[in-house]
């Protein structure tokens, strides 16, 4: 008997020894089958999508999945029942100079770009991944045992540049991280053996470490053009010749679809 089956036997039979009690009177048999089924909860979803077998009530013919409710932007992958997007991040505080900042820049864009605030302001040490819902726990559990021995550190923001997404369907505009950079990297590398023991796409090779605060749909890399970028980089300076304070990074984030996971460092 297979391990899907058994579980699934769990729910709608009772065991061969009660069987022969029943035997000698079909209606009692019948009334209790019904009496114990009544009586076994329901297997959770989780336990038989384990087994490879679609779940009713996770069923994706049923859901759709359209750009209209993600203001217009189209996911990096299809969406799947089971499927949780996942990735680790350091979340961004915003304070008044970086406030006053990313305001007044998104204000200097042209006119033709129509750059939306990022509500979320956070920066990426991995990618976007999927994880079946059964290996969020394992995963963030690999994430604990690893990054708890990496020492919290502080960074700057000391740059700004444009950004194209992978499928460029957006465009975004953001901070860079200067002081600090060698310390994120040395996150990443272990992010990507956590990675890698899952079967995950790892890090960008070269990553440009980042704060994405204004976005827009659609591919403005020509328009946002070298000019442009130097006409803002110079009042990126000006907004900020005394320099951003040093922010310090004590904890890093992972988000899996809506669950997020506190993963601490080393102080």
């Amino acid at each position: 008997m297979s391990g899907l089956q058994a579980l699934q036997d769990y729910a709608s039979s009772s065991s061969d020894d009660n069987e022969e009690d029943f035997t000698q009177n079909p209606a009692h048999k019948t009334n209790g089958k019904r009496q114990q089924n009544a009586l076994l909860p329901s297997l959770p979803p989780e336990i038989l999508g384990m087994f490879g077998e679609p779940s009713k009530s996770h069923s994706s013919s049923g859901q759709q999945d359209s750009s209209s409710h993600h203001e217009g932007r189209v996911r990096s992958f299809e969406h799947v029942a089971g499927n949780w997007a996942t990735y680790v991040y350091i979340p961004v505080d915003i304070t008044e100079q970086l406030k006053t900042v990313m305001e007044d820049l998104l204000g200097a864009l042209p006119s033709t770009v129509d750059m939306k605030p990022v509500a979320d302001l956070h920066i990426s040490i991995s990618r976007t991944v999927t994880l079946q819902y059964q290996w969020i726990d394992p995963f963030v559990d690999s994430l604990l045992q690893r990054l708890t021995s990496v020492e919290g550190f502080t960074y700057c923001f000391q740059d700004l540049e444009f950004y194209i997404n992978d499928e460029k369907t957006r465009s975004f505009v953001g901070l860079k991280v200067g002081y600090g950079h060698p310390e994120m990297l040395q996150l990443v590398e272990v992010i990507n053996v956590c990675l890698k023991e899952f079967s995950l796409p790892v890090f960008y090779k070269d990553p440009s470490f980042h704060v994405s605060f204004g976005w827009c749909l659609g591919d403005y890399s020509k328009v946002l053009s070298a000019t442009t970028l130097s006409s803002i980089q110079e009042r990126f300076l000006r907004l900020c010749e005394n320099g951003f304070l040093p922010v310090t990074v004590s904890e890093v984030w992972c988000k899996a679809g809506c669950k997020q996971f506190r993963i601490p460092l080393a102080r």
